[in-house]
Protein backbone atom coordinates (compact mmCIF):
# COMPACT_ATOMS: atom_id res chain seq x y z
CA UNK A 1 0.00 0.00 0.00
CA UNK A 2 2.78 2.52 0.97
CA UNK A 3 4.78 1.41 -2.58
CA UNK A 4 1.15 2.50 -3.92
CA UNK A 5 1.08 5.53 -2.56
CA UNK A 6 3.85 6.67 -3.56
CA UNK A 7 3.56 6.01 -6.89
CA UNK A 8 0.02 7.41 -7.13
CA UNK A 9 0.26 10.43 -4.83
CA UNK A 10 2.48 12.70 -7.27
CA UNK A 11 0.55 11.84 -10.28
CA UNK A 12 -2.64 13.26 -8.66
CA UNK A 13 -0.75 16.04 -7.10
CA UNK A 14 0.82 17.27 -10.82
CA UNK A 15 -2.58 17.07 -11.69
CA UNK A 16 -3.79 19.26 -9.27
CA UNK A 17 -1.48 21.89 -9.64
CA UNK A 18 -2.08 21.74 -13.74
CA UNK A 19 -6.10 21.74 -13.26
CA UNK A 20 -5.98 25.00 -10.96
CA UNK A 21 -8.07 28.01 -12.58
CA UNK A 22 -5.70 30.91 -12.41
CA UNK A 23 -8.11 33.77 -13.99
CA UNK A 24 -10.47 32.56 -11.26
CA UNK A 25 -7.69 32.86 -8.71
CA UNK A 26 -6.60 36.57 -10.43
CA UNK A 27 -9.98 37.65 -10.06
CA UNK A 28 -10.64 36.52 -6.38
CA UNK A 29 -6.59 38.29 -5.15
CA UNK A 30 -7.56 41.26 -7.02
CA UNK A 31 -11.10 41.81 -6.05
CA UNK A 32 -9.86 41.69 -2.29
CA UNK A 33 -6.82 44.28 -3.36
CA UNK A 34 -9.61 46.19 -5.22
CA UNK A 35 -11.23 46.18 -1.41
CA UNK A 36 -7.92 47.05 0.46
CA UNK A 37 -7.25 49.97 -2.13
CA UNK A 38 -11.26 51.25 -1.39
CA UNK A 39 -10.74 50.72 3.01
CA UNK A 40 -7.10 52.41 3.04
CA UNK A 41 -8.59 55.57 1.16
CA UNK A 42 -11.27 55.34 3.97
CA UNK A 43 -8.98 55.38 6.57
CA UNK A 44 -10.47 52.36 7.77
CA UNK A 45 -7.11 50.08 9.37
CA UNK A 46 -9.17 47.24 10.88
CA UNK A 47 -10.81 46.44 8.01
CA UNK A 48 -7.47 47.03 5.86
CA UNK A 49 -5.78 44.40 8.62
CA UNK A 50 -8.54 42.26 8.23
CA UNK A 51 -8.43 41.97 4.77
CA UNK A 52 -4.96 41.34 4.35
CA UNK A 53 -5.22 38.45 6.30
CA UNK A 54 -8.50 36.84 4.57
CA UNK A 55 -5.67 37.33 1.52
CA UNK A 56 -2.93 36.10 2.58
CA UNK A 57 -4.38 32.79 4.40
CA UNK A 58 -6.24 32.16 1.03
CA UNK A 59 -5.72 29.12 -1.24
CA UNK A 60 -5.60 31.67 -4.67
CA UNK A 61 -3.03 33.99 -3.45
CA UNK A 62 -1.15 30.79 -1.93
CA UNK A 63 -1.27 29.75 -5.39
CA UNK A 64 -0.23 32.80 -7.00
CA UNK A 65 2.51 33.01 -4.69
CA UNK A 66 4.32 29.76 -5.41
CA UNK A 67 3.50 30.33 -9.50
CA UNK A 68 5.76 33.40 -9.51
CA UNK A 69 8.32 32.29 -7.67
CA UNK A 70 8.57 29.33 -9.45
CA UNK A 71 8.26 31.03 -12.89
CA UNK A 72 10.42 33.90 -12.93
CA UNK A 73 14.04 34.38 -13.59
CA UNK A 74 15.57 32.94 -10.04
CA UNK A 75 13.08 30.45 -10.08
CA UNK A 76 16.20 27.60 -10.30
CA UNK A 77 18.60 29.41 -7.79
CA UNK A 78 18.49 27.60 -4.59
CA UNK A 79 18.53 29.04 -1.13
CA UNK A 80 20.61 27.51 1.93
CA UNK A 81 18.75 24.55 2.02
CA UNK A 82 19.32 23.47 -1.54
CA UNK A 83 15.65 23.35 -2.51
CA UNK A 84 13.77 24.06 -5.66
CA UNK A 85 9.94 23.53 -6.65
CA UNK A 86 10.70 22.16 -9.95
CA UNK A 87 7.84 19.72 -10.43
CA UNK A 88 4.09 20.33 -10.94
CA UNK A 89 3.70 18.12 -7.52
CA UNK A 90 6.60 20.24 -5.52
CA UNK A 91 4.60 23.16 -6.43
CA UNK A 92 1.33 21.62 -5.11
CA UNK A 93 2.73 20.88 -2.26
CA UNK A 94 4.33 24.33 -1.69
CA UNK A 95 0.62 26.01 -1.64
CA UNK A 96 -0.07 23.94 1.53
CA UNK A 97 3.78 25.40 2.91
CA UNK A 98 2.57 28.47 3.27
CA UNK A 99 1.43 29.46 6.54
CA UNK A 100 1.92 31.52 9.51
CA UNK A 101 1.62 29.06 12.06
CA UNK A 102 5.06 27.72 12.68
CA UNK A 103 6.98 29.69 10.19
CA UNK A 104 10.58 30.06 10.62
CA UNK A 105 12.74 32.14 7.87
CA UNK A 106 15.89 30.49 7.07
CA UNK A 107 19.46 32.49 6.67
CA UNK A 108 19.86 34.13 3.16
CA UNK A 109 22.48 32.45 1.21
CA UNK A 110 25.24 35.10 0.39
CA UNK A 111 26.46 35.61 -3.28
CA UNK A 112 28.41 38.67 -4.47
CA UNK A 113 27.81 40.78 -8.14
CA UNK A 114 29.75 42.13 -10.02
CA UNK A 115 29.38 45.71 -10.34
CA UNK A 116 30.21 48.55 -12.90
CA UNK A 117 32.95 50.47 -11.24
CA UNK A 118 34.97 47.06 -10.31
CA UNK A 119 33.46 46.47 -6.75
CA UNK A 120 31.01 43.37 -5.64
CA UNK A 121 27.16 43.93 -4.47
CA UNK A 122 26.11 41.52 -1.44
CA UNK A 123 22.91 39.56 -2.70
CA UNK A 124 20.86 37.62 -0.24
CA UNK A 125 19.01 34.65 -1.65
CA UNK A 126 16.30 33.41 0.22
CA UNK A 127 14.88 29.79 0.48
CA UNK A 128 12.09 28.90 -2.13
CA UNK A 129 9.84 28.94 1.20
CA UNK A 130 10.53 32.42 2.37
CA UNK A 131 10.64 33.30 -1.14
CA UNK A 132 7.09 32.10 -1.18
CA UNK A 133 5.79 33.51 2.20
CA UNK A 134 7.56 37.14 0.51
CA UNK A 135 5.44 36.65 -2.73
CA UNK A 136 2.22 35.62 -0.51
CA UNK A 137 2.50 39.24 2.02
CA UNK A 138 3.43 41.01 -0.90
CA UNK A 139 0.15 40.52 -2.70
CA UNK A 140 -1.33 41.64 0.82
CA UNK A 141 0.25 44.88 1.21
CA UNK A 142 1.26 45.79 -2.42
CA UNK A 143 -2.64 47.48 -2.89
CA UNK A 144 -2.14 49.56 0.04
CA UNK A 145 1.50 50.74 -0.33
CA UNK A 146 0.35 51.54 -4.28
CA UNK A 147 -2.67 53.95 -2.49
CA UNK A 148 -0.41 55.61 0.06
CA UNK A 149 2.96 55.64 -2.62
CA UNK A 150 4.30 59.24 -3.27
CA UNK A 151 3.32 61.37 -6.54
CA UNK A 152 6.44 61.43 -7.97
CA UNK A 153 7.76 57.86 -6.87
CA UNK A 154 8.72 55.65 -9.57
CA UNK A 155 11.14 52.83 -8.29
CA UNK A 156 10.18 49.54 -8.01
CA UNK A 157 6.46 50.53 -9.30
CA UNK A 158 3.80 48.53 -11.34
CA UNK A 159 3.93 50.40 -14.83
CA UNK A 160 6.29 52.91 -13.75
CA UNK A 161 9.67 53.02 -14.94
CA UNK A 162 13.68 54.33 -14.91
CA UNK A 163 11.88 56.42 -18.04
CA UNK A 164 8.98 58.21 -16.21
CA UNK A 165 11.43 59.30 -13.52
CA UNK A 166 13.09 61.35 -16.28
CA UNK A 167 10.58 61.97 -18.37
CA UNK A 168 8.97 63.86 -14.88
CA UNK A 169 11.99 65.84 -14.50
CA UNK A 170 11.94 67.61 -17.77
CA UNK A 171 7.81 67.79 -17.14
CA UNK A 172 9.19 69.61 -14.01
CA UNK A 173 11.80 71.95 -14.66
CA UNK A 174 10.71 73.14 -18.45
CA UNK A 175 7.31 74.72 -17.08
CA UNK A 176 6.93 78.38 -15.84
CA UNK A 177 8.54 79.62 -13.00
CA UNK A 178 10.23 76.28 -12.08
CA UNK A 179 12.59 76.04 -9.60
CA UNK A 180 16.37 76.64 -11.55
CA UNK A 181 18.35 75.11 -8.08
CA UNK A 182 18.44 71.11 -7.50
CA UNK A 183 19.25 69.05 -5.46
CA UNK A 184 20.45 65.61 -6.62
CA UNK A 185 20.61 63.09 -4.04
CA UNK A 186 21.50 59.44 -3.35
CA UNK A 187 20.63 57.44 -0.18
CA UNK A 188 24.10 55.95 1.41
CA UNK A 189 23.53 51.65 1.01
CA UNK A 190 19.96 52.27 1.83
CA UNK A 191 19.04 48.49 1.76
CA UNK A 192 21.66 47.72 4.13
CA UNK A 193 21.14 50.62 6.38
CA UNK A 194 17.34 50.73 7.12
CA UNK A 195 16.19 50.07 10.71
CA UNK A 196 14.68 47.34 12.19
CA UNK A 197 12.98 49.12 14.84
CA UNK A 198 12.05 51.89 13.24
CA UNK A 199 10.11 49.47 10.35
CA UNK A 200 8.76 46.83 13.40
CA UNK A 201 7.25 49.88 14.43
CA UNK A 202 5.98 52.00 11.61
CA UNK A 203 5.20 49.54 8.68
CA UNK A 204 1.44 48.24 8.55
CA UNK A 205 2.53 44.62 7.86
CA UNK A 206 2.35 41.33 9.95
CA UNK A 207 4.76 41.99 12.60
CA UNK A 208 6.34 38.36 13.39
CA UNK A 209 6.37 37.71 9.80
CA UNK A 210 8.55 41.23 8.87
CA UNK A 211 10.55 40.27 12.33
CA UNK A 212 11.78 36.62 10.81
CA UNK A 213 12.08 38.03 7.47
CA UNK A 214 14.65 41.11 9.21
CA UNK A 215 16.40 38.80 12.15
CA UNK A 216 17.33 35.86 9.32
CA UNK A 217 20.68 36.41 8.96
CA UNK A 218 22.45 35.51 5.89
CA UNK A 219 24.95 31.94 5.33
CA UNK A 220 28.53 32.78 3.86
CA UNK A 221 30.91 29.72 3.72
CA UNK A 222 29.04 27.75 5.90
CA UNK A 223 28.81 30.47 8.74
CA UNK A 224 25.75 32.27 9.71
CA UNK A 225 26.19 36.05 10.52
CA UNK A 226 23.13 37.96 11.98
CA UNK A 227 21.43 41.08 10.38
CA UNK A 228 21.33 43.91 12.74
CA UNK A 229 19.73 46.65 10.22
CA UNK A 230 18.52 47.02 6.70
CA UNK A 231 16.58 44.62 3.69
CA UNK A 232 18.31 41.84 2.22
CA UNK A 233 19.14 42.73 -1.84
CA UNK A 234 17.47 39.83 -3.13
CA UNK A 235 14.42 39.22 -1.11
CA UNK A 236 11.52 39.88 -3.76
CA UNK A 237 9.68 41.88 -0.74
CA UNK A 238 12.62 44.30 -0.22
CA UNK A 239 12.07 46.70 -3.00
CA UNK A 240 8.17 47.60 -1.68
CA UNK A 241 9.71 47.73 2.01
CA UNK A 242 12.07 50.03 0.98
CA UNK A 243 9.09 51.49 -1.07
CA UNK A 244 7.13 51.85 2.33
CA UNK A 245 10.37 53.71 4.26
CA UNK A 246 10.45 56.46 2.30
CA UNK A 247 6.74 56.75 1.09
CA UNK A 248 6.76 60.15 2.91
CA UNK A 249 9.55 62.03 2.03
CA UNK A 250 7.61 63.73 -0.82
CA UNK A 251 5.27 65.17 1.80
CA UNK A 252 7.95 65.65 4.29
CA UNK A 253 9.50 67.67 2.01
CA UNK A 254 6.66 69.86 0.97
CA UNK A 255 5.50 70.36 4.36
CA UNK A 256 8.89 71.51 5.11
CA UNK A 257 8.34 74.39 2.06
CA UNK A 258 4.67 75.15 2.81
CA UNK A 259 3.92 73.80 -0.32
CA UNK A 260 -0.27 73.83 -0.12
CA UNK A 261 -2.53 71.46 -2.17
CA UNK A 262 -6.33 70.81 -2.94
CA UNK A 263 -8.77 68.32 -2.35
CA UNK A 264 -7.66 66.30 -5.04
CA UNK A 265 -3.87 66.79 -4.00
CA UNK A 266 -3.23 68.89 -6.51
CA UNK A 267 -0.86 71.86 -6.02
CA UNK A 268 -2.55 75.18 -4.70
CA UNK A 269 0.71 77.03 -3.51
CA UNK A 270 4.15 76.56 -4.21
CA UNK A 271 6.06 79.60 -3.73
CA UNK A 272 9.48 78.46 -2.93
CA UNK A 273 9.11 76.12 -6.79
CA UNK A 274 9.77 73.09 -4.90
CA UNK A 275 9.24 69.64 -6.41
CA UNK A 276 10.68 66.07 -5.53
CA UNK A 277 11.04 63.41 -8.12
CA UNK A 278 12.18 59.93 -6.66
CA UNK A 279 13.06 56.83 -7.89
CA UNK A 280 14.27 54.18 -5.43
CA UNK A 281 16.66 55.40 -3.03
CA UNK A 282 17.72 58.34 -6.04
CA UNK A 283 15.59 61.47 -5.59
CA UNK A 284 15.85 65.38 -7.14
CA UNK A 285 14.42 68.37 -5.17
CA UNK A 286 13.98 71.28 -7.23
CA UNK A 287 13.51 74.57 -5.54
CA UNK A 288 14.14 78.66 -6.17
CA UNK A 289 17.36 79.02 -4.30
CA UNK A 290 20.42 77.51 -3.16
CA UNK A 291 20.07 78.63 -0.09
CA UNK A 292 16.99 77.31 0.74
CA UNK A 293 17.60 73.40 -0.41
CA UNK A 294 20.75 74.18 2.00
CA UNK A 295 19.40 75.54 5.03
CA UNK A 296 16.05 74.26 4.99
CA UNK A 297 15.28 70.84 2.43
CA UNK A 298 19.02 68.87 3.74
CA UNK A 299 18.72 69.69 7.25
CA UNK A 300 14.45 68.38 6.55
CA UNK A 301 16.11 65.17 4.35
CA UNK A 302 18.58 64.32 6.79
CA UNK A 303 16.07 64.47 9.81
CA UNK A 304 14.10 62.14 7.90
CA UNK A 305 16.76 59.80 7.23
CA UNK A 306 18.49 59.90 10.69
CA UNK A 307 15.06 58.60 12.27
CA UNK A 308 14.95 55.42 9.94
CA UNK A 309 18.56 54.66 10.21
CA UNK A 310 19.73 56.03 6.96
CA UNK A 311 22.05 59.22 5.22
CA UNK A 312 22.90 60.61 2.28
CA UNK A 313 25.89 59.72 0.35
CA UNK A 314 28.12 63.11 0.38
CA UNK A 315 29.77 61.97 -2.79
CA UNK A 316 26.56 61.69 -5.12
CA UNK A 317 24.66 64.82 -3.62
CA UNK A 318 25.08 67.94 -4.52
CA UNK A 319 23.39 70.92 -4.94
CA UNK A 320 23.80 72.48 -8.46
CA UNK A 321 22.20 75.65 -10.46
CA UNK A 322 19.83 73.90 -13.45
CA UNK A 323 22.25 75.12 -16.42
CA UNK A 324 24.99 72.72 -14.81
CA UNK A 325 23.18 69.61 -15.09
CA UNK A 326 23.17 67.12 -12.88
CA UNK A 327 23.48 63.30 -13.16
CA UNK A 328 19.98 61.71 -12.06
CA UNK A 329 20.21 57.96 -11.62
CA UNK A 330 23.54 57.75 -12.42
CA UNK A 331 25.28 54.75 -13.14
CA UNK A 332 21.62 53.14 -14.20
CA UNK A 333 22.56 49.48 -14.54
CA UNK A 334 19.04 48.27 -15.38
CA UNK A 335 17.71 47.35 -19.06
CA UNK A 336 17.79 49.53 -22.51
CA UNK A 337 15.96 48.83 -25.61
CA UNK A 338 18.58 50.57 -28.52
CA UNK A 339 18.99 50.24 -32.02
CA UNK A 340 23.27 49.32 -33.02
CA UNK A 341 24.15 52.93 -32.35
CA UNK A 342 27.85 52.74 -31.23
CA UNK A 343 27.70 55.28 -28.02
CA UNK A 344 25.41 53.27 -26.18
CA UNK A 345 28.29 51.10 -25.39
CA UNK A 346 29.56 53.50 -23.13
CA UNK A 347 26.55 53.48 -20.74
CA UNK A 348 26.05 51.07 -17.61
CA UNK A 349 22.94 49.82 -18.92
CA UNK A 350 22.68 46.34 -19.84
CA UNK A 351 21.21 46.90 -23.88
CA UNK A 352 19.00 45.19 -25.34
CA UNK A 353 19.07 44.71 -29.48
CA UNK A 354 15.47 45.83 -31.47
CA UNK A 355 14.36 42.63 -33.72
CA UNK A 356 12.27 45.51 -35.83
CA UNK A 357 15.99 47.28 -37.08
CA UNK A 358 17.45 43.35 -37.74
CA UNK A 359 14.20 42.65 -40.01
CA UNK A 360 15.06 46.16 -41.92
CA UNK A 361 18.11 45.20 -43.05
CA UNK A 362 16.82 41.86 -44.55
CA UNK A 363 13.52 43.36 -45.82
CA UNK A 364 16.09 45.77 -47.47
CA UNK A 365 17.97 43.00 -49.24
CA UNK A 366 15.06 41.23 -50.29
CA UNK A 367 14.21 44.41 -52.09
CA UNK A 368 11.11 43.72 -54.83
CA UNK A 369 12.44 40.68 -55.86
CA UNK A 370 8.86 38.72 -55.13
CA UNK A 371 10.90 35.43 -55.58
CA UNK A 372 12.05 33.29 -52.61
CA UNK A 373 15.42 34.57 -51.93
CA UNK A 374 17.79 33.55 -48.93
CA UNK A 375 16.41 36.63 -46.73
CA UNK A 376 12.85 34.84 -46.63
CA UNK A 377 13.95 32.47 -44.63
CA UNK A 378 15.30 34.59 -42.14
CA UNK A 379 11.93 36.88 -42.08
CA UNK A 380 9.97 33.46 -42.06
CA UNK A 381 11.73 33.34 -38.34
CA UNK A 382 11.38 36.86 -37.46
CA UNK A 383 7.42 36.69 -38.50
CA UNK A 384 7.13 33.64 -35.78
CA UNK A 385 8.96 35.58 -33.20
CA UNK A 386 6.49 38.62 -33.76
CA UNK A 387 3.33 36.06 -33.98
CA UNK A 388 3.92 34.88 -30.63
CA UNK A 389 4.72 38.47 -28.99
CA UNK A 390 0.68 38.87 -30.36
CA UNK A 391 -0.50 36.02 -28.88
CA UNK A 392 1.18 36.76 -25.36
CA UNK A 393 0.59 40.67 -25.30
CA UNK A 394 -2.13 40.59 -22.93
CA UNK A 395 -0.22 38.12 -20.35
CA UNK A 396 1.58 38.98 -17.45
CA UNK A 397 5.48 39.33 -17.04
CA UNK A 398 6.40 35.83 -15.39
CA UNK A 399 3.95 34.34 -18.28
CA UNK A 400 5.61 35.86 -20.72
CA UNK A 401 9.22 34.68 -19.74
CA UNK A 402 7.66 30.99 -19.27
CA UNK A 403 6.03 31.32 -22.94
CA UNK A 404 9.06 33.02 -24.35
CA UNK A 405 11.24 30.00 -22.96
CA UNK A 406 9.06 27.45 -24.34
CA UNK A 407 8.52 28.72 -27.89
CA UNK A 408 10.49 31.42 -28.86
CA UNK A 409 14.11 29.95 -27.81
CA UNK A 410 13.86 27.37 -30.28
CA UNK A 411 13.15 29.75 -32.97
CA UNK A 412 15.82 32.51 -31.56
CA UNK A 413 18.38 30.10 -31.68
CA UNK A 414 17.49 28.67 -35.29
CA UNK A 415 17.65 31.88 -36.62
CA UNK A 416 21.07 32.59 -34.91
CA UNK A 417 22.55 28.88 -36.42
CA UNK A 418 20.93 30.25 -40.21
CA UNK A 419 23.03 33.45 -39.57
CA UNK A 420 26.44 31.67 -38.53
CA UNK A 421 25.89 29.00 -41.57
CA UNK A 422 25.31 31.75 -44.03
CA UNK A 423 27.83 34.02 -42.48
CA UNK A 424 30.87 32.78 -44.92
CA UNK A 425 28.51 32.37 -47.81
CA UNK A 426 27.04 36.17 -48.57
CA UNK A 427 29.77 38.40 -49.64
CA UNK A 428 29.95 41.10 -46.80
CA UNK A 429 29.15 44.06 -49.40
CA UNK A 430 26.09 42.62 -50.37
CA UNK A 431 22.89 43.80 -48.91
CA UNK A 432 22.11 40.31 -47.43
CA UNK A 433 25.80 39.97 -46.31
CA UNK A 434 25.50 43.17 -44.44
CA UNK A 435 21.93 41.78 -42.56
CA UNK A 436 23.34 39.02 -41.77
CA UNK A 437 26.74 40.46 -40.25
CA UNK A 438 24.14 43.21 -38.36
CA UNK A 439 22.25 40.21 -36.68
CA UNK A 440 25.34 38.96 -35.57
CA UNK A 441 26.68 41.57 -33.72
CA UNK A 442 23.44 42.43 -32.60
CA UNK A 443 22.22 39.22 -31.04
CA UNK A 444 23.52 38.62 -28.37
CA UNK A 445 21.73 41.92 -27.14
CA UNK A 446 18.60 40.46 -28.93
CA UNK A 447 18.19 37.51 -27.13
CA UNK A 448 17.89 39.11 -23.86
CA UNK A 449 14.49 39.33 -24.22
CA UNK A 450 14.28 35.66 -23.50
CA UNK A 451 15.23 36.13 -20.19
CA UNK A 452 12.60 39.11 -18.65
CA UNK A 453 9.15 39.24 -19.33
CA UNK A 454 9.02 43.07 -19.02
CA UNK A 455 11.41 43.47 -22.06
CA UNK A 456 9.93 43.87 -25.38
CA UNK A 457 11.37 42.50 -28.73
CA UNK A 458 11.88 45.44 -30.63
CA UNK A 459 11.87 49.25 -29.24
CA UNK A 460 9.23 50.33 -31.73
CA UNK A 461 7.60 52.52 -28.72
CA UNK A 462 10.63 54.72 -28.32
CA UNK A 463 10.81 55.06 -32.46
CA UNK A 464 7.14 55.89 -32.90
CA UNK A 465 7.94 58.90 -30.19
CA UNK A 466 10.34 60.02 -31.95
CA UNK A 467 8.99 59.39 -35.62
CA UNK A 468 8.13 63.39 -36.53
CA UNK A 469 11.91 64.32 -35.52
CA UNK A 470 13.04 61.31 -38.41
CA UNK A 471 10.62 62.77 -40.36
CA UNK A 472 12.24 66.46 -40.51
CA UNK A 473 16.00 64.91 -40.30
CA UNK A 474 15.51 63.02 -43.59
CA UNK A 475 13.35 66.09 -45.17
CA UNK A 476 14.46 69.35 -43.87
CA UNK A 477 17.34 70.41 -46.36
CA UNK A 478 18.92 72.62 -43.52
CA UNK A 479 19.37 70.01 -40.80
CA UNK A 480 22.06 68.40 -42.69
CA UNK A 481 25.10 70.82 -41.05
CA UNK A 482 26.05 71.29 -38.05
CA UNK A 483 24.13 74.98 -37.76
CA UNK A 484 21.23 73.06 -38.53
CA UNK A 485 21.19 70.06 -36.21
CA UNK A 486 21.80 73.60 -33.60
CA UNK A 487 18.80 74.47 -35.18
CA UNK A 488 16.78 71.62 -35.01
CA UNK A 489 17.26 70.55 -31.55
CA UNK A 490 16.25 74.00 -30.46
CA UNK A 491 12.82 73.68 -32.74
CA UNK A 492 12.61 70.30 -31.04
CA UNK A 493 12.91 71.39 -27.47
CA UNK A 494 10.29 74.17 -28.16
CA UNK A 495 7.70 71.70 -29.41
CA UNK A 496 8.08 68.81 -26.46
CA UNK A 497 8.23 71.87 -24.30
CA UNK A 498 4.95 73.56 -26.00
CA UNK A 499 3.54 70.29 -25.39
CA UNK A 500 4.56 70.10 -21.85
CA UNK A 501 2.57 73.04 -20.42
CA UNK A 502 -0.72 71.90 -22.52
CA UNK A 503 0.35 74.52 -25.55
CA UNK A 504 -1.29 73.09 -28.97
CA UNK A 505 2.01 73.14 -31.16
CA UNK A 506 0.45 74.00 -34.59
CA UNK A 507 -1.17 76.73 -32.78
CA UNK A 508 2.06 78.20 -30.32
CA UNK A 509 4.48 77.79 -33.74
CA UNK A 510 1.91 80.15 -35.40
CA UNK A 511 1.80 82.74 -32.59
CA UNK A 512 5.61 82.78 -32.59
CA UNK A 513 5.83 83.58 -36.03
CA UNK A 514 3.25 86.68 -36.30
CA UNK A 515 4.49 87.92 -32.88
CA UNK A 516 8.29 87.71 -34.28
CA UNK A 517 7.62 89.52 -37.50
CA UNK A 518 6.07 92.81 -35.04
CA UNK A 519 8.61 92.30 -32.54
CA UNK A 520 11.70 90.21 -33.80
CA UNK A 521 14.01 90.99 -30.76
CA UNK A 522 11.42 90.22 -27.93
CA UNK A 523 11.87 86.68 -26.96
CA UNK A 524 11.08 86.17 -23.67
CA UNK A 525 7.24 86.57 -24.03
CA UNK A 526 7.30 83.56 -26.45
CA UNK A 527 8.69 80.99 -24.59
CA UNK A 528 6.09 78.24 -23.79
CA UNK A 529 5.69 78.93 -20.49
CA UNK A 530 4.97 82.34 -20.70
CA UNK A 531 2.17 81.75 -23.82
CA UNK A 532 -1.54 81.62 -22.23
CA UNK A 533 -3.23 78.91 -23.25
CA UNK A 534 -6.38 80.19 -25.37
Amino acid sequence: MNCSYEQCAPINEAQCWSNIDWKAAKRYVGSLQARIVKAVKQGRKGKVKSLQWLLTHSFYAKALAVKQVTENKGRKTSGVDGETWQSATKKWRAISSLKRSGYKASPLRRVFIPKSNGQKRPLGIPTMLDRGMQALYLLAVEAEVETNSDGNSFGFRKQRSCADAIEQCFKVLCRKRAGEWVLDADIKGCFDNISHEWMLKHLNIDKPILSQWLNAGFMESGKVYPTLAGTPQGGIISPTLMNMVLNQLQGTIEEASGVKRGKHREIRSNVKRVSVIRYADDFVVTAHSQAFLVDTILPCINEFMSQRGLALSPEKTHVRYISEGFDFLDGYEGYMHVDGYKAYEQTNATLVACLAHMRRKFIEAKGNNKKTVKADVALNLIRKLYGIEQAIKDKSHDEKFKIRQQKAKPIVDELYQWLLKHKDKIPPKMALGEAITYAINQFDKFRRYLDDGRLSIDNNRAERAIKPFVIGRKNWLFSNTCNGAHASAILYSLVETAKANDLVVHDYISTCIQRLAEQPDNLEPLLPWNIKQS
